[in-house]
């Protein structure tokens, strides 16, 4: 149950981070019935800025070419898509060309550590991005429209590699953190006052501390009142006075959070060790080869996963795909622990979807629902 004052409370705390104008258009094409679109447009209301609603999520493309948004803000899955189809489009350029878009790359990304931090690069840097962005990144941005001004990501963990090439490409994203009851937004990077792997800072009266578990527990006038009719389940969330989010996380030196993984989500070995699955999976869908991936350990004796393998893109580069893939696996364990390790992957045909039921409309995997989907391939994974 989220009151007005809840509501209010987030969009004033929003806007204070993002600082949206009445010259933004923003682009919106999460469901509205998810609080992360529903306060980011509520926000756009606020200042009098524009709103244009996409057709259908495979419209977005061509929507943003219409509209020219400044503004969107999207889930982690959309990043990475646009990530691997920017990274295609580059490696199949001609020689010269891909040089010239690595050099404005680099470029970009020595400036996004000025931009990030509120700061002026120097001048010879400036005028090589000014470079950089009208002759050669100004065809990457207009497949955005040519006027985004920021991306803000949320409903679930940017991997810093994916935020990185972001900015590589000259573009502002902003990520934040929250649940739908905290009207959703707690933390939140701000222009200016970014840290590229980190969900941001507090936004204003809202407080955050960390349980002896590495619980995020929060405070503040964006709480909710409680579960309608669920008096039970309304104690244990808001025991103690606080929100218990069942989210992992750790605060930084300079209040930046960091999300670890979902409670929930942790998987626990045979062997009473545990495995947060989200960080392994992010860094797997890095592989230009790898189109989704999801970890499985949780009562295991050793960890496995389900990767959806890109055939086009291995076909393309004229690499055997399990090969490929593996050689990830192998470079990827070489930073986990013993019992985190990838020892095993089976793949899987077709991509997961929300039609299919494995994710949720905010593109989260459905755990459960793969694990019963796929029961026959994970047993295999597990046959002496």
């Amino acid at each position: 149950m989220l009151t007005h004052g809840n509501l209010t409370s987030n969009v004033i705390g929003a806007q204070a981070a993002v600082r949206a104008t009445p010259d933004d258009v923003g682009l919106s094409f999460l469901p509205l019935s998810h609080s992360f679109q529903r306060i980011v447009d509520y926000f756009i209301f606020y200042v009098g800025a524009s709103i244009a609603h996409a057709e259908n999520v495979e419209a977005v493309r061509k929507n943003m070419l219409e509209v020219r948004p400044t503004l969107l803000a999207a889930v982690p899955r959309f990043y990475e898509k646009i990530r691997q189809g920017a990274i295609e489009k580059i490696e199949s350029l001609p020689e010269g060309r891909k040089r010239k878009a690595h050099w404005a790359m680099k470029i970009a990304a020595e400036e996004s550590e000025y931009r990030k931090k509120g700061r002026t690069a120097p001048l010879g840097l400036r005028l090589k991005m000014w470079f950089a962005r009208t002759f050669i990144l100004r065809k990457m941005h207009g497949v955005v429209g040519g006027r985004m001004r920021l991306f803000i990501s949320g409903g679930a963990a940017l991997s810093r590699e994916v935020g990185e090439f972001f900015y590589s490409l000259g573009f502002t994203v902003l990520e934040g953190y929250g649940l739908t009851e905290t009207s959703p937004v707690i933390t939140l990077n701000r222009p200016g006052a970014t840290k590229v792997g980190t969900v941001g800072q507090l936004i204003e009266h809202v407080e955050v501390k960390i349980a002896a578990d590495g619980e995020i527990l929060v405070r503040g006038p964006n709480v909710m009142k409680g579960y309608y009719n669920l008096a039970d389940e309304t104690a244990a969330a808001l025991e103690g006075g606080w929100f218990h989010t069942g989210d992992i996380g750790e605060l930084d030196g300079e209040g930046y959070l960091k999300i670890t993984d979902r409670k929930k989500d942790l998987l626990k070995s045979s062997g009473g060790k545990y495995i947060a699955p989200q960080p392994i999976e992010n860094q797997l869908k890095l592989s230009p080869y790898v189109r989704s991936a999801v970890v499985i350990g949780d009562q295991k004796k050793f960890t496995s996963a389900l990767i959806v393998p890109d055939a086009d893109a291995a076909k393309r580069d004229g690499v055997d795909a399990r090969a490929a893939i593996q050689q990830v696996v192998d470079r990827i364990n070489k930073g986990l622990g013993s019992w985190e390790q990838i020892k095993k992957f089976a793949f899987v045909d077709s991509d997961f979807t929300v039609e299919g039921g494995e994710l949720t409309p905010t593109m989260k995997v459905k755990r459960k629902v793969v694990a019963e989907k796929y029961k026959i391939l994970i047993d295999g994974l597990y046959a002496e």
